[in-house]
């Protein structure tokens, strides 16, 4: 029969393109939250925008409609017998599923990171995400990284890598071996070694199943630091360090050489943008030892790699004086790192640790920058807990009156204490430090529990790792002006928005300018590692707050910019807003967050709304706050037809409000809504109107549900 829905019919026909049968939806979407009294008209808007999704290819939305077609068909007083069989065998339709994709098509959440940044060009780091899984699409996705790492590379590396991918794959498809028959053993087979089984187990590995034999990385074979120690030197890091400690120990006076090849050796094969903490050490002692000619002008040489910019911190200057010192003294040099909190330690409070040994006793000095500004409520302590717990006898080098509660801290801990940085005094201390008592071993776990517990007593888990610590931690650099930077740890945090919230308190810290500094390079870390259709609402919040903060400063510039960073988090069209928000800062109002069209909430609790949602753009929403008050600004700028549609549906929670139209907007065209809330056409003279219209808003008036993340 004929369809019995027909309100629409003419106008479904005549929309034959995207954009008109999107405009249509709007308008249907209106047209609905007009008549809710009237339940011919909502099944009539039901069964055609079921029609309009499923012609737009959205299946999802067009079951959504179907569902609510039937619902509304049951509604009493219910819909005749042959209107109601019609819309069950609408939906009975759409329900029907589509042909499964083959097996090789399905999605693999296991490597979704690893793709990220297999797409970024990082080739060992998608590799190591991925793992060691089994199956033909993970042994494809391991090919591909190996031959994107080659493709990457250069000379003799780049054919090292090629022919042992070849090697590789050529051993894949080589034919096992058969191994020879065995005559069965007399008697009965024990139990679980029943012949078939046995036979099962004889049988030889294929395609993955077989034993990774993939190469280690190629030597370097060329370059400064290998026409220095005469011969290839490992890639890999750890035994890097090693062959370079084996070769210095029978070298000892060419520490100045061996420090200045490795740092240009750097540099020439990773880049300018890769940070090298592995070589501090060296550093430190070719610069302590004597006056270190070469090691001297290979840092003045590469000033501003980021394998530089540690060493001009103050505190590295007095952690080798302290090493010189030392070593005039009696200690010999056991270990030197940077950094020592990983959440929320700003980046001008770094610490460096230097290990001291002496007489077989190893002693750490733990020296801290000199700042002027207090520390953060909390800080102190638990830096002077995690020093406690990395030597048994610490002494923290903390100079100035800004670092008496670090030092309070510090003795309360137990650990040996100075304010000064006089490398002389520092040293003469070391004897001195107080052994700091270790904690009480742990009660054995009793044999009752059985094996497992006794297991868990001697292989302790290894501590979990903390991506969103390590984000936080790498914010606060100094060196993270570079969207690389923050890759591996944005590749261990699984949703994407929570990279705002890992940097919250970081920032908590930091002053505007601070923050303006690093979030251009980490606004594009974020948009590289997020799907296309995830709305970063705590981004956007975060971007606006600092460009009100700071006029011209490096956000406001990524906003201008217009390509697809900026759109992310709203492009141009968005400086209006910022010009908002700032006018609403200026007045005393603080950005509370910002909302992106319609919350998931609203979705929820209007299923209207819900049918619009997803298409709901050119609709920002400012929650602000002062004092007791709050309430929403809205701002208008390129309206999408369903937000003209959505806005009378919102309108109908009550709350304050303000709509602000962008300049090159129609005010008219715009749903207005009840009183009192206003409408205000933007323009440089609009900012006292706006100032005045939420000053006289009553107390309360708004309700943040926050619920717009995708």
């Amino acid at each position: 029969m004929a369809t019995p829905f027909t309100q629409w019919s003419a106008r479904i026909a005549e929309a034959r393109d995207e954009h008109a049968r999107r405009a249509l939806l709007g308008e249907i979407g209106l047209w609905r939250a007009q008549r809710l009294g009237d339940l011919v008209a909502q099944r009539d808007a039901a069964y055609a925008l079921s029609v309009v999704y499923e012609r737009l290819g959205e299946h999802p939305h067009a079951v959504h409609e179907a569902d609510q077609l039937v619902a509304l068909c049951r509604t009493a007083p219910p819909a005749p017998r042959e209107v109601f069989a019609f819309a069950e065998r609408f939906a009975r339709r759409l329900h029907t599923p589509a042909p499964a994709p083959a097996a090789s098509a399905r999605p693999d959440p296991a490597i979704d990171d690893a793709l990220a940044a297999a797409r970024s060009g990082r080739w060992a780091e998608a590799r190591a995400l991925s793992g060691h899984k089994r199956g033909p699409r993970h042994a494809m996705f391991r090919v591909w990284t190996q031959l994107g790492e080659a493709m990457a590379a250069e000379g003799d590396e780049r054919e090292s890598l090629l022919t042992g991918l070849l090697d590789e794959l050529g051993r894949r498809f080589e034919p096992a071996p058969t191994p020879a028959p065995q005559a069965a053993p007399p008697g009965r087979p024990a139990r679980g070694e029943a012949p078939a089984r046995a036979e099962r187990a004889a049988r030889p590995a294929k395609g993955d199943d077989a034993p990774r034999t993939r190469a280690p990385a190629p030597d370097v074979t060329d370059g400064p630091l290998v026409a220095l120690v005469g011969g290839p030197v490992p890639s890999d890091r750890d035994a890097l360090v090693d062959a370079l400690e084996a070769w210095l120990a029978d070298h000892p006076d060419q520490l100045d050489a061996l420090c200045a090849a490795a740092l240009t050796d750097h540099v020439r094969l990773h880049g300018a943008r890769a940070v090298a903490p592995w070589l501090v050490g060296f550093t430190a002692r070719a610069l302590a030892a004597a006056d270190a000619p070469a090691t001297r002008a290979a840092l003045a040489e590469h000033a501003g790699a980021y394998a530089v910019t540690a060493y001009d911190e103050d505190a590295f200057a007095v952690t080798v004086a302290v090493l010189a010192a030392a070593g005039a003294a009696g200690h010999t040099f056991a270990g030197l790192r940077r950094g020592v909190l990983r959440r929320g330690m700003p980046a001008d409070r770094r610490v460096w640790t230097l290990r001291l040994r002496q007489d077989a006793t190893e002693r750490l000095v733990a020296v801290v920058p000199a700042v002027e500004a207090p520390w953060k409520e909390g800080t102190p302590e638990r830096l002077a807990d995690r020093l406690a717990h990395l030597s048994d006898r610490v002494l923290v080098v903390a100079a100035g009156a800004a670092h008496e509660p670090l030092r309070a801290a510090a003795a309360a801990a137990g650990l040996g204490v100075l304010d000064t940085t006089d490398a002389a005094a520092i040293v003469a201390a070391l004897p001195d430090v107080p052994v700091r008592e270790a904690p009480p071993a742990p009660e054995p776990a009793p044999q009752a529990a059985g094996a497992r517990a006794s297991r868990a007593t001697e292989r302790p888990a290894a501590p979990r790792p903390d991506p969103e610590a390590d984000l936080a931690a790498a914010f606060t650099e100094g060196q993270a002006t570079d969207a690389g930077a923050y890759a591996p740890a944005l590749a261990g945090v699984r949703r994407a928005w929570r990279a705002f919230a890992a940097i919250r308190d970081a920032v908590a810290s930091m002053t505007p300018a601070e923050i303006d500094s690093r979030l251009p390079a980490f606004l594009e870390a974020v948009h590289l590692a997020a799907p296309a259709d995830v709305r970063l609402a705590e981004g956007m919040t975060v971007v606006l707050r600092i460009a009100a903060a700071v006029p011209g400063g490096g956000v406001e510039a990524v906003l201008a910019r217009g390509d697809a960073v900026s759109e992310r988090f709203g492009g141009p069209r968005l400086l209006g807003l910022v010009q908002v928000a700032r006018t609403l800062t200026d007045a005393g109002w603080s950005i509370r967050r910002v909302l992106i069209g319609v919350t998931r909430r609203e979705e929820r609790t209007q299923p209207a709304l819900g049918a619009l949602a997803r298409e709901v753009h050119g609709l920002w929403r400012l929650v602000v706050a002062r004092d007791d008050h709050a309430g929403e600004v809205w701002w208008i700028d390129a309206p999408s037809p369903e937000a003209r549609a959505a806005a009378p549906l919102l309108y109908l929670d009550a709350r304050n409000r303000v709509v602000v139209i962008a300049p090159d907007e129609d005010a008219a065209a715009w749903p207005a809504p009840p009183a009192p809330t206003q409408v205000l056409p933007w323009t440089p003279e609009a900012g006292a109107a706006l100032a005045e219209a939420v000053s006289v808003w009553p107390a309360g008036g708004a309700d943040d549900d926050g619920d717009t993340e995708a």
